[in-house]
């Protein structure tokens, strides 16, 4: 039989740490097994949402998502929203990859020293 996990609530740091880890582009199953084992993935996957993020992974399926919604739209005004929301999600994602590249370029600096 499975164990069950308690309900656990995770300090402000292991809530940025989540949300920083789901940002960076690693799936909340991964997050979960690798770093909260002991938490339940609901409560998790609450505090990504909580927060308004979304992994890398979310951003991905929601853009392949309204890609096709764009492609049945049938009037402008639709496709318009559709628009806005993809290039915010898009403009998210490339903010991410700015602030990871600048993060392995530290890694890299420090390495070389």
């Amino acid at each position: 039989m499975a164990e069950e996990k308690k309900a656990v609530t995770l300090s402000s740091a292991d809530q940025r740490k989540v949300n920083r880890l789901a940002r960076e582009g690693m799936k909340l199953a991964d997050i979960h097994r690798e770093h909260f084992p002991e938490v339940k993935y609901s409560a998790l996957r609450a505090v990504v949402l909580d927060t308004g993020s979304q992994s890398a992974i979310g951003r991905f399926k929601a853009i392949n998502k309204e890609l096709a919604l764009m492609a049945k739209a049938t009037t402008g005004a639709q496709r318009k929203e559709l628009a806005a929301s993809l290039s915010a999600r898009i403009k998210s994602l490339h903010e991410d990859y700015i602030r990871s590249a600048k993060k392995l370029d530290q890694v890299r600096d420090v390495l070389q020293k």
